[in-house]
């Protein structure tokens, strides 16, 4: 968790502020940087920063234009400012608050709100610059998906894809050196091609891991797949039930820290992943969110009565992905880096080259299904996939769980427990 105080009253906040109050952060980049920053008026949760954030050797403008779906944020010292961006997509979550004595900033909204400010999000790709509390720049967004261009069909568009997705899992390996990788798998057209990807270019242990109820829809098609895959991976099966996501259901809502029900579905699988990647030891998790929207998996793409109207669809969602997903995403698995490989800028220029009527056709992400023919694999591509809360059954189990508690609903259940941990007393879920 990254935690930042600018203030012209350090004795006021720091032990508000102070390190043991908080958990370490390692996935911060820091610029022309080392040691305490701009003396006693920046605050760290971290006493020495440096000694915990791998400092790089790229540019601080290479860090805002990289192309690497890691979760990162970078800090830049000037003469007379501190510099605070956030990557192109918004994969690591940047919150920020001033009032006239300070400006803070964390990826989580909880501390500011322990903090006594309401949290205002750093846009995907936004750019601050502080140069005192109340003396904040904003410069625009710097990174924009790139629109679909009309071309005709690239004969090796199949083998494009797939080359895409191979470099993009190898440099973020390069980058981040796990000895172990776990892939949130469903057995879907998505996270096979990653699973064979991967396979491709990392020598250690692959974990696939597959989250629901016994009889779910994603445990079937897992296994099914992975038998299909026939890659040097080991699959791993967690049992969902009414029993373990009620006692853990308190704990998912403090990490998303969100009172949307949808959000809580989503999040309850992916929390149980977390789980397991901390009880086998791993550094790096991979899935494969971005594909239905980079590839029009979505039935409301079907139903948009035009091609223009699609594609703002489409660049309004990526813009989204960040407040929708990403951030979510990041803080359930945290301290887990989560690379999602269909989110690099390659990879979104790629399937902005496909024409839509590649993409809508009577099947759903065409070019994908295409990719694993292409592979040698037509039984895989044929594979039908639910949303992660119907695929798990996360969302009956919590339906079950409001039923238990006489509840209208999870919607009821996510804002009791919303208010349990971040009502009246903020500290309650600490």
């Amino acid at each position: 968790m990254f935690v930042a105080l600018f203030t012209n009253e350090p004795k006021q906040w720091s032990p508000k502020i102070h390190r043991s109050s908080f958990e370490t952060e390692v996935d911060i980049e820091v610029d022309d940087f080392s040691g305490y920053l701009l003396g006693d008026k920046w605050l760290y949760s971290l006493d020495n920063f440096a000694a915990h954030s791998p400092v790089r050797s790229e540019s601080f403008q290479a860090f805002v234009t990289s192309g690497d779906p890691i979760p990162r944020i970078a800090v830049k010292k000037t003469q007379n400012s501190i510099i605070i961006a956030r990557d192109y997509l918004g994969f690591h979550p940047l919150y920020f608050a001033e009032n006239s004595s300070a400006v803070v900033f964390s990826s989580r909204k909880s501390v500011l709100w322990r903090l006594g400010f309401e949290p205002e999000r750093v846009k995907a790709s936004q750019i601050l610059e502080i140069r005192s509390p109340g003396r904040i720049f904003k410069k625009k967004r710097g990174y924009s998906p790139p629109i679909l261009r009309d071309i005709t069909k690239n004969e090796s568009m199949e083998e494009t894809i797939y080359a895409t997705l191979k470099k993009t899992i190898s440099s973020s390996i390069s980058k981040l050196k796990p000895k172990k990788i776990a892939l949130a798998y469903s057995g879907g057209i998505d996270s096979s091609l990653i699973a064979l990807a991967t396979s491709e270019v990392f020598d250690g242990k692959l974990f696939l891991i597959t989250v629901g109820t016994p009889s779910s829809h994603d445990r079937k098609a897992a296994r099914e797949s992975v038998r299909n895959l026939n890659i040097e991976a080991e699959h791993v099966e967690i049992n969902l039930n009414v029993g373990n996501v009620e006692k853990d259901v308190n704990e998912v809502v403090r990490k998303i820290e969100s009172p949307s029900p949808l959000q809580l579905e989503i999040a309850v699988p992916f929390f149980y992943m977390r789980k397991k990647a901390e009880e086998i030891g791993v550094d790096l998790v991979l899935a494969g969110q971005g594909a239905d929207e980079l590839f029009l998996g979505y039935h409301k793409f079907v139903r948009a009565e035009s091609d223009r109207e699609r594609l703002k669809l489409e660049q309004r969602m990526l813009r989204n992905m960040a407040r929708r997903n990403l951030e979510r995403d990041y803080k359930v698995f945290y301290p887990f880096p989560v690379v999602l490989p269909f989110l690099s800028k390659k990879m979104i220029a790629t399937a902005a080259k496909i024409p839509l009527s590649e993409k809508i056709t009577t099947v759903r992400k065409k070019p994908l299904r295409d990719t694993l023919q292409f592979l040698g694999y037509p039984t895989l591509s044929q594979e039908k996939k639910k949303a992660v809360q119907y695929g798990t059954n996360a969302k009956t189990i919590l339906v079950n769980i409001a039923k238990k508690r006489n509840m209208k609903g999870i919607t009821q259940l996510a804002n009791e427990e919303f208010n349990i941990c971040f009502g009246e007393s903020v500290e309650a879920c600490y």
